[in-house]
């Protein structure tokens, strides 16, 4: 399965993620849509996955979660927008607080606007980046998850080019 992360597009979805998730069988959107028609335009492609950030107006936080789990690829993938720090007590104290009760094999975060791919104690956690405003002379990101039959999940960012 591949899945499509995309975080942070305040609005903007550059025509260069049209061509860079064709094929995927998924997408996540981790927060700060900015509106709608973003996870629209989305579904075009694969069926989407979407939680609400913190700058997303009240349309945005009724249609869509501040968390969600879903199960792609045989693994437990969370998905939201704001988490910290990246430990393993305090994604530990971040999942009671949100109030999830499952453990997740996987994190999928946004906020921060920068990339981040890294294991915290058993959980693979993934920030995709920005599409719209990268930070610290980042170009545009998205990234991809990959998970194989075995289970197997691999991680990686793509960098999209700068208008």
């Amino acid at each position: 399965m591949k899945i499509g992360l995309i975080s942070d597009t305040h609005g903007t979805l550059p025509a260069e993620v049209f061509q860079v998730f064709e094929g995927v069988d998924a997408i996540v959107h981790a927060g700060d849509i900015g509106v709608e028609d973003i996870i629209i335009e989305l579904q075009v492609l694969a069926p989407v996955y979407a939680v609400f950030g913190n700058v997303d107006d009240s349309t945005l936080r009724q249609r869509y979660p501040l968390w969600r789990m879903e199960q792609l690829g045989g693994k437990n993938v969370l998905v939201t927008h704001i988490i910290a720090p990246l430990t393993p007590a305090g994604l530990q104290h971040a999942f009671e607080k949100i109030g999830c009760s499952q453990h997740p094999d996987i994190l999928i975060y946004g906020h921060t606007h920068e990339v981040c791919i890294q294991k915290v104690g058993d959980i693979l956690t993934i920030n995709p980046g920005s599409v719209s405003q990268p930070r610290k002379g980042a170009p545009p990101s998205v990234a991809f998850l990959e998970i194989n039959a075995n289970g197997e999940a691999k991680c990686w960012p793509h960098y999209l080019k700068a208008d």
